[in-house]
This record gives C-alpha cells, sequence and structure tokens, in this order.
C-alpha cells in the first residue's frame, strides 16, 4: 500500500507490473482503485535505462555501438630524446669531419710545396 497525497491509501501493482493510474476518491469513503499495466522488456538492439518499478515503467534506449579497431604500434626508429640527440650528433660530427678533410688537403699541397725539387725531375722548358 501507498498513500497518495490528500491522505489517500492505494493498494501496490503486483509484481511486474507498474501504477500506471493512481487510484482516486470517488465520493466520501469511496476510492477508485489502482490502474496497473504491465512492465515492458527493452526490444532486441535496446538496453535498460532505468527498471520497471511499483511506480514507472521500463525506459530503453538502442545500445550505442561502437566500433574499435586495434592497431599494433610499429616501433619507431628513433624517440624524440633519441632524436634530439641524433640531431646534435650529426650536427657536431659533420662539421668537423668536413673540416679534417679540409685540413689534410691543405696540409698535403703545403708539404708538397716545401719539399725541394730536383731541377733533373724537371721537364726541359722549350722557348720558341
Amino acid at each position: 500500500m501507498f498513500i497518495v497525497p490528500g491522505s489517500i491509501c492505494c493498494d501496490f501493482c503486483p509484481e511486474g507490473r507498474f501504477v500506471a493510474v493512481n487510484c482516486t476518491k470517488q465520493k466520501e469513503n469511496e476510492y477508485k482503485g489502482v490502474t496497473c499495466e504491465v512492465c515492458s522488456k527493452c526490444a532486441e538492439g535496446m538496453q535498460v535505462v532505468s527498471p520497471c518499478t511499483h511506480f514507472s515503467n521500463t525506459v530503453c534506449r538502442e545500445i550505442e555501438i561502437s566500433i574499435v579497431i586495434a592497431t599494433m604500434e610499429t616501433a619507431t626508429p628513433f624517440l624524440p630524446g633519441e632524436m634530439i640527440i641524433t640531431y646534435t650528433a650529426l650536427c657536431i660530427t659533420v662539421p668537423v669531419v668536413v673540416f679534417l678533410i679540409i685540413g689534410a688537403v691543405v696540409y698535403r699541397w703545403y708539404m708538397r710545396r716545401n719539399i725541394p725539387h730536383d731541377p733533373a725531375e724537371e721537364p726541359f722548358k722549350i722557348m720558341i
């Protein structure tokens, strides 16, 4: 039993049903009964938002289908931190190697220039 505002005492609906219309007072000490309806069941593809209670029917909604695509991440050759270290190493190594090559060429040229030459090894100069 439950009490409706105005001190009317009404019966609950049996299990599996809900109160569609409360009992009402017809005349002094005369009440019209509660109207009960069968609780709805959610159809296929629907899910229960709120179950059937003594005072409300089942509330259903469509099932939200989420598609999740699982992907495997391939290992990246460099992580951001390693990329910075590699970039810095290249920025230092390349100029040093270029500087060493230029230095070796200049050194070789300088050494050849300062070696005394034997005039006998020189080709004849022909004057016309």
